[in-house]
């Protein structure tokens, strides 16, 4: 980790996470920082609990960075409500506690923030602190898909994919993989090749297939070339290379793709 000073990090958590009050009150150094989060600015209380996580430009320690992600969590600040869930998911900083952290992810899930909404279907779908419901995790990740989060969208492709609470639909399973796929997500992108290969719900296609997965391993998907090796059995040489050239095609006209 590349570590920097603590009042640039605040600059960038203020420029990348569009934090209106950091931005306007430019902590020049750690101790203005952390006397913002003092006076109650949750923005400030979450970078700070943010520095404390990750120690940047702090010495790491969970504890505080709990402590902080609580101060701005109790003002509603949805950013520290998910990251105090995780805390107690994990266990970090706090005693493991299930229940807790489904409570904060939830009240951050029902502002809208999207990593909440999409934690929240993982753990449905796990029945991590929670009893497994399919269709809990469903209603979670569809939230977070809607905002384009694409873990949210191929996790919906594999329910659809596979038979999970009798809910199997390759159609609807090609929709979420292809949604997860263009916006770069590589096992999205080796699914979605692999219902080209099959012939689930999309007209089989070898040579789409097979440009998905030239694009997944582009992306370091080790999965991929396997597949590739496996599709290509039997494939003209004429038709891999229209193949590979099908895949620059589909980046070129997307570079989302490639991440």
């Amino acid at each position: 980790m590349v570590e920097m000073k603590p009042a640039v990090f605040a600059a960038l958590l203020a420029l990348m996470l569009g934090f209106p009050a950091l931005a306007q009150d430019k902590p020049k150094d750690f101790e203005s920082l952390k006397g913002l989060a003092q006076k109650g600015e949750a923005e400030a209380q979450f970078a700070l609990g943010l520095m404390y996580d990750i120690g940047q430009g702090v010495k790491q320690d969970d504890k505080e960075a709990v402590k902080w992600y609580r101060k701005a969590a109790e003002q509603n600040f949805p950013q520290a409500q998910h990251h105090l869930g995780l805390m107690y998911a994990y266990g970090e900083g706090i005693q493991k506690n299930p229940n807790e952290a489904v409570n904060w992810l939830r009240k951050a899930a029902e502002q809208n923030h999207a990593q909440s909404q999409n934690t929240l279907g993982d753990m449905n779908l796990s029945g991590q602190g929670v009893e497994k419901n399919v269709k809990e995790a469903i209603k979670w990740f569809r939230m977070a898909a809607g905002q384009d989060n694409p873990h949210a969208q191929f996790s919906l492709g594999e329910i659809y994919s596979g038979d999970e609470g009798g809910l199997k639909d390759d159609k609807e399973a090609v929709k979420w993989y292809r949604k997860a796929a263009e916006k770069g997500y590589a096992g999205a992108q080796t699914k979605l090749g692999l219902m080209y290969h099959l012939g689930r719900g999309v007209t089989q296609d070898n040579m789409l297939a097979y440009a998905w997965d030239q694009i997944a391993a582009i992306n370091g998907y080790a999965a991929a070339k396997r597949n590739q090796n496996f599709i290509s059995r039997g494939m003209p040489h004429e038709q891999r290379i229209k193949a590979e050239t099908l895949a620059k095609d589909l980046v070129k006209k997307n570079p989302e793709l490639i991440k």
